[in-house]
């Protein structure tokens, strides 16, 4: 973890940033339960030692009540670390074949 303190940004999923949290600390984090626990864990982090983190958590719902044809959709919340106040911010895409990781290739429209 000598690397961390080096870093400018660090960008990681929920259980990327949790695996680092629990590697460096005396006892294991968990996991959490709402995005202000996204949030904490972004401010342990970034005392560790980067300048800004950036966290993802990734969410497929099942049917959407804005999505008239009942398509799956995954909801993506990111939430940004530094420099003030966490910012959150989500965005949704649709996910037909109903897959966890589906940000890593969102489609272009």
């Amino acid at each position: 973890m000598t690397v961390l303190p080096h870093l400018t940004v660090l960008s990681a999923t929920v259980p990327e940033a949790k695996k680092l949290l629990d590697a460096v600390g005396d006892t294991p984090v968990d996991y959490p339960q709402g995005m202000g626990d996204v949030m904490a864990m972004g401010n342990k982090l970034r005392g560790l030692g980067p300048k800004y983190i950036i966290i993802k958590r990734e969410m497929l719902d099942e049917s959407s009540e804005e999505d008239e044809k009942g398509r799956a959709m995954t909801t993506l919340h990111y939430v940004l670390c530094g420099g003030g106040e966490p910012k959150m911010s989500a965005s949704r895409c649709e996910n037909e074949q109903r897959v966890f990781g589906v940000s890593y290739s969102i489609p272009g429209k």
